[in-house]
């Protein structure tokens, strides 16, 4: 969409207000780089100059990497994460709940290198059930969301 305004919010509305690109730069923040991951907005934002798509080494499928100007956009789509965790919280329905998208969101979160840091364990927010070798120390191998800063508004009862 065009709004025919020279405003930064109007010009960058043009970049990020399309239907998905919002969530494709989520994705990408959180180190999706699959096509799958990413399979909606591709086109506009390879044209905005905020992906570039490059050809996996030795196979036919493509990762697509963040450019400067997507780099620069992530703490921006933090912030704005955040706020969605202190007041926007009120809003969540029970649809919005999905097993399917936490699991892949838990599945990149760990850190296989080093199977780093989730303090919910400490504070009582989860509780992980499994191999005593596993479980004891989950903070040294799941990596912790990039809204792990952000301020939560309690959930509503």
């Amino acid at each position: 969409m065009r709004y025919g305004q020279f405003f930064p919010i109007a010009k960058a509305t043009e970049i990020l207000g399309e239907k998905w690109t919002i969530l494709v730069m989520r994705e990408m923040c959180m180190d999706g780089r699959r096509f799958n991951e990413l399979q909606r907005g591709r086109k506009s934002l390879e044209e905005q100059g905020m992906v570039v798509r490059r050809r996996i080494p030795g196979q036919k499928g493509y990762e697509y990497h963040p450019t400067a100007a997507r780099e620069a956009l992530k703490p921006v789509l933090v912030h704005l994460g955040g706020w969605g965790l202190e007041w926007a919280r009120h809003t969540i329905l029970d649809q919005d709940f999905d097993a399917e998208f936490l699991m892949f969101c838990l599945e990149r979160s760990v850190d296989a290198d080093r199977l780093a840091g989730s303090a919910a364990i400490e504070a009582g927010d989860l509780s992980v059930e499994g191999d005593a070798a596993l479980t004891r120390n989950i903070s040294a191998w799941l990596k912790p969301s990039i809204f792990h800063d952000s301020k939560r508004a309690p959930i509503p009862a």
